[in-house]
């Protein structure tokens, strides 16, 4: 496939504005992170309190994407990612100006923290139902690859560039540069027009939320590739865990410390780099067998951990890891989004995003248990051997996911690009 294809959905306006914005968003968040966790330590110097903070943003995030899902399937979707954009500048812009001040408090962090959660909560489906819309069907594996490769490229720059500022400025200038991002992200959404959904409706009268939600659940729970996508994608979230808990300590011991295991963060980062980059240029007939093969890929890194002490091994398994991940991802949300009618995909996509990653954060909790039981070794090996039976087993269970070919995607309104606006309103 020559570069000019591979990069054919650059060629409509409101996929660029939607690329650009992604990146920004993904640069503001990874910016952030490195940042709230100093300002933490400078108010209240424990981990316990950055573990509070973090536990109040991703909880009322994982609750809220629920109903993001049902308000992205109501209203425009670009219109419902500026709102959620403008809130999260916003808030950090207000964190920002406690920390450049220094009335930062506890408190006042988590309540900031858990804004920005639900906020964000708004943005993730509709951003999942946007993508459809802004290329034709036959660029939007590409689309989603571009997606993942911008998005990836910014999560590998946001750390380093906030490790420098919160370095040589403090926490509160990176805070304040992930607002102005934000905002950034919030002027090119605001170039993309996109028609009024249907008023959600039954017998005449408006639907309750409880309804759409129970709309949306039978799309999931009616396909079984997709109840089986999400429950392995739980596994994966919940064992990789082990990886990045486990990993800095077998670092420690054995591969030389801190710089072994950032060599190894950012080999992981560059991965992901190339997977995005194999979903840009593949187009595969089946593409969640497809998946499966890059979910394979990924499954050594764990295992090599236990039985070699070769960092260039190590580098290169950590890799294949991330480019698996990266693959498959994309991979998936493709199918996603053409296998979904268009009115629901908004639904779909939260359940999907809170079935994939509700136990993400307890995973580190979890490894952590095991490992002090069973041992490093064990609890690595344990969940190699898992994720490695996880690709034939859901192969064999469900036939679907072998057979299921590419086709175009339902639809019940016109899959036209959407076009940049004349105006910002």
């Amino acid at each position: 496939m020559k570069a000019p294809l591979a990069l054919s959905p650059l060629r409509h306006a409101s996929f660029r504005r939607l690329v650009a914005a992604h990146g920004l968003s993904r640069f503001g968040t990874e910016l952030a992170l490195v940042a709230v966790a100093f300002a933490v330590l400078q108010s209240s110097p424990t981990a316990g309190a950055l573990g509070l903070v973090l536990a109040a943003r991703t909880l009322p995030h994982v609750i809220f994407l629920i109903f993001g899902g049902v308000w992205a399937d109501r209203l425009p979707r670009a219109r419902i990612m500026v709102s959620s954009d403008v809130v999260c500048a916003v808030v950090q812009g207000a964190l920002a100006a406690a920390v450049l001040t220094g009335q930062i408090t506890l408190w006042l962090l988590m309540v900031l923290q858990a804004v920005l959660g639900s906020a964000s909560a708004f943005f993730v489906p509709a951003a999942t139902g946007l993508t459809p819309a802004t290329v034709p069907d036959g660029d939007l594996q590409r689309a989603n690859g571009l997606l993942g490769l911008v998005g990836n490229g910014a999560g590998m720059l946001g750390p380093a560039v906030s490790g420098v500022v919160v370095a040589f400025a403090g926490p509160g200038w990176s805070l304040l540069v992930d607002a102005v991002t934000f905002l950034m992200s919030a002027c090119l959404l605001l170039g993309i027009r996109q028609s009024e959904p249907v008023p959600a409706s039954a017998g005449g009268r408006p639907r309750g939320v409880r309804q759409d939600l129970a709309e949306g659940w039978h799309e999931v729970s009616s396909r079984n590739w997709l109840v089986a996508g999400i429950l392995q994608s739980l596994l994966f979230q919940a064992c990789f865990a082990a990886f990045f808990t486990l990993g800095p300590v077998v670092a420690g011991a054995t591969l030389g410390g801190p710089a072994a295991w950032g060599a190894l963060v950012t080999a992981f980062g560059a991965g992901s780099l190339l997977g995005s980059l194999l979903a840009l240029r593949l187009q595969p007939a089946r593409p969640l067998l497809t998946m499966q093969a890059a979910l394979a890929v990924s499954v050594p890194a764990m295992a090599a951990l236990t039985w070699t002490d070769w960092l260039p091994i190590l580098l290169a398994t950590t890799a294949m890891a991330g480019a698996g991940f990266a693959a498959a991802d994309a991979f998936w949300e493709t199918t996603l989004q053409r296998e979904t009618p268009q009115d629901k995909l908004g639904r779909v996509a939260a359940f999907d995003r809170i079935g994939s990653s509700c136990l993400r954060p307890f995973g580190y909790l979890i490894a952590a248990s095991v490992a002090a039981a069973a041992g490093q070794q064990h609890t690595l090996r344990g969940a190699s051997l898992l994720l490695a039976l996880s690709v034939p087993t859901v192969l064999i269970a469900v036939p679907q996911i072998r057979r299921l070919r590419h086709h175009a995607a339902p639809t019940t309104d016109d899959r036209t690009p959407l076009s940049p606006a004349a105006h910002s309103n």
